[in-house]
């Protein structure tokens, strides 16, 4: 086996970035002649720390939303409310649009070979399909599909609901996230950031 010099006490290499390894630093023998080896978990194989997982509240959004058209329905006022033939075709294109966004945004990372589950660890900036036009496709696409459904069923809580959580998500989830992208990608995403929107 080959043994390190007195030169190479720091820290092997440090792979490229983006990989998703651990530095490997090894320390010279000494009186004792043993090698010490240590593994480092690098910053890039942490994900940001969330406040909210964004699954189980869109989940809790919904259900509040049709818990509330249940048993307290609310119509939408009537100022907002369209005949009910350019309504449903409204809504249909709403939901038909929020699917296709959530659709488009989990093909780019099946395609990147990414998690996208907000708290893993990013190793590429996906700016391909929707993310092109919004820089949170999936959030944009479910409050989309629930205001969608607002106007299908004329109901006041799906037009609310989805406001307030995308509130919650704002601050919860989408801050703690790009302030994990900035410090991760640096002037790359800076300039990402300036060209998309937040929401579209």
């Amino acid at each position: 086996m080959r043994v390190p010099s007195r030169s190479s006490h720091h820290a092997a290499s440090l792979p490229r970035k983006g990989a998703n390894v651990s530095a490997f630093a090894c320390i010279p023998p000494g009186k004792k002649g043993k090698l010490a080896c240590v593994t480092t978990r690098l910053p890039n194989e942490q994900g940001p720390k969330l406040g909210l997982s964004p699954r189980p509240l869109w989940h809790l959004s919904l259900a509040i939303a049709v818990g509330l058209h249940i048993f307290w329905p609310v119509s939408l006022p009537y100022a907002v409310v369209l005949p009910d033939f350019p309504r449903y075709i409204l809504g249909s294109l709403m939901i038909a649009g929020g699917a296709s966004l959530i659709a488009g945004a989990a093909h780019v990372f099946r395609e990147a070979r990414e998690n996208p589950k907000p708290s893993s660890p990013s190793q590429k900036l996906l700016v391909e399909g929707p993310y092109r036009y919004s820089r949170n496709p999936m959030y944009t696409g479910g409050a989309m599909t629930m205001i969608g459904i607002s106007l299908l069923l004329s109901s006041l809580w799906f037009l609310l609901v989805p406001l307030v959580t995308l509130v919650l998500v704002k601050y919860l989830i989408i801050l703690p996230e790009e302030a994990y992208l900035d410090f991760r990608f640096g002037n790359e995403y800076r300039r990402y950031k300036e060209s998309v929107r937040r929401w579209f």
